[in-house]
């Protein structure tokens, strides 16, 4: 096998992006951007194009990416273009800035006091074979619900499908769509962003901007400015957990969600989530530790576990 050795001398890596930004190089560019050969330069847009025109001696395809709505270069220029420099792309993850703050789904957990997450005879699979079956519950405005089971009893498999990561086998699930705000075992951070990146991150997802109460509640402040990728197990799991924070969904669905904290971050944890409840909103875990919740149910699984007879291929991973 023979290697050949890319040098790339003085370029500048893109190391993340989100709506409405991009980390190159270390360094935080708002907005659109240009990065060429000779350098890199914020761009004003489609009203900007002749700054496009400089690029056509210097790089041979030009890739655009054009926010949420696919875009096309101004006639006029397509037709100067025409024989290949200039290629437009549609980039779902770049917002265009008249769209950032967008609201997208529920907004307000203190004004869905009336909401209900309902479960109605509903059964799950795991890798096609069915693991629970019967699964019916009521979960109201400022209820926290507990499963509880042995490992491998299906507790992951039925928040995933809570979530909609899944479908379910049979029965039905309702109250869900777009309300839930989901966390698994992965702590949905990326590792070339900052704490605070990652927040902003997920609150421009979700039509949100101010962080500041998620970082307050993890004590994650003296770690904002720190890479994702640099912090413990620990940190890393308030850094996800704070995620639920910015999105303002009334539904937390969080599987082991205590996994890798000490004593002190399990507290900050169930006091996060007690605020969320008195605030209207709703809590399903699946855990095995004591987050002193004091009016909160709990569902033993075990005796919902399903008889796998059959494959049915109505699941996918259970651990992503």
């Amino acid at each position: 096998m023979r290697l050949n050795e890319i040098v790339f001398n003085d370029a500048r890596p893109v190391e993340g992006y989100g709506p409405g930004f991009f980390r190159i190089g270390g360094q935080v560019i708002q907005g659109a951007v240009i990065t060429a050969p000779s350098g890199i330069r914020t761009w004003a847009g489609f009203d900007d194009i002749d700054a496009l025109e400089v690029l056509v001696n210097e790089t041979d395809v030009i890739f655009i990416g054009t926010g949420a709505e696919i875009a096309h270069l101004p006639a006029g220029r397509r037709r100067r273009r025409r024989g290949g420099n200039v290629v437009a792309r549609r980039c779902p993850h770049v917002q265009h800035p008249a769209e950032r703050g967008a609201p997208r789904g529920p907004r307000h957990v203190a004004g869905l006091t009336l909401m209900e997450l309902r479960l109605s005879d509903v059964a799950v699979a795991r890798g096609g074979v069915p693991v629970l079956a019967g699964v019916s519950f009521t979960l109201r405005a400022g209820q926290a619900l507990i499963l509880r089971g042995p490992n491998g009893s299906g507790k992951t498999t039925l928040l995933r499908a809570i979530a909609g990561l899944q479908p379910p086998l049979s029965g039905r699930i309702e109250g869900a769509t777009d309300t839930v705000a989901y966390a698994g075992h992965a702590d949905g951070l990326k590792a070339m962003l900052s704490v605070a990146e990652n927040l902003s991150f997920w609150a421009a997802v979700y039509g949100r901007s101010d962080i500041a109460p998620a970082l307050e509640a993890y004590a994650l402040a003296p770690l904002a400015d720190r890479l994702a990728g640099t912090l413990s197990a620990g940190q890393k799991r308030r850094s996800g957990l704070a995620r639920l924070m910015v999105t303002d969904r009334p539904v937390w669905v969080l599987d082991e969600p205590t996994v890798s904290l000490d004593t002190d971050a399990v507290t900050l944890f169930a006091e996060a989530v007690r605020t969320h409840l008195g605030a209207g909103g709703m809590a399903l875990l699946a855990t095995h530790i004591d987050l002193g919740l004091e009016d909160a149910q709990v569902l033993d699984v075990t005796p919902l576990r399903a008889v796998p007879t059959a494959l049915h291929g109505a699941s996918d991973e259970a651990f992503l």
